[in-house]
């Protein structure tokens, strides 16, 4: 089976702050910036900028702890099990459909058979062409 991993941009997520490093007991002016500007990104993310990262498949999702995966074909029969191979290295909580050439709704297949790296799913339109967001 082939594994999925999960790409990281950044894109959507707020960057890691350097070490503060105390010279006298004080920061230095350089650092006291740097915190500064990543307040205000974390202000700005909470009140108003949660993301949902870049949308590519594979990618974390922005700030959420999941990952998009696409293009997942439906089996030809609608209603058929099939495998999502995801890279969460958790079992996912559960998926949101994005998009789909076709109107149709995803659906839990085996939920007890889910695992850090696979979940099962069935669609109700055969051949359809899934965007996820597995979470």
């Amino acid at each position: 089976m082939a594994e999925r991993v999960r790409l990281d941009t950044g894109i959507g997520m707020l960057g890691d702050i350097p070490d503060i490093l105390l010279h006298d007991g004080k920061i230095s002016e350089e650092t006291a910036v740097i915190l500064s500007a990543r307040i205000r990104d974390l202000i700005q993310k909470i009140n108003r900028n949660i993301s949902f990262g870049n949308g590519i498949d594979g990618y974390r999702s922005g700030n959420l702890d999941g990952q998009f995966i696409d293009v997942v074909t439906a089996p030809a029969v609608a209603g058929t099990e099939f495998l999502v191979i995801h890279g969460l290295k958790r079992v996912p909580v559960g998926y949101i459909l994005v998009r789909s050439n076709v109107g149709c709704v995803v659906y839990d297949s085996s939920v007890a058979s889910w695992t850090d790296s696979i979940m099962y799913l069935k669609c109700s339109m055969g051949s359809a062409t899934l965007k996820l967001l597995v979470f």
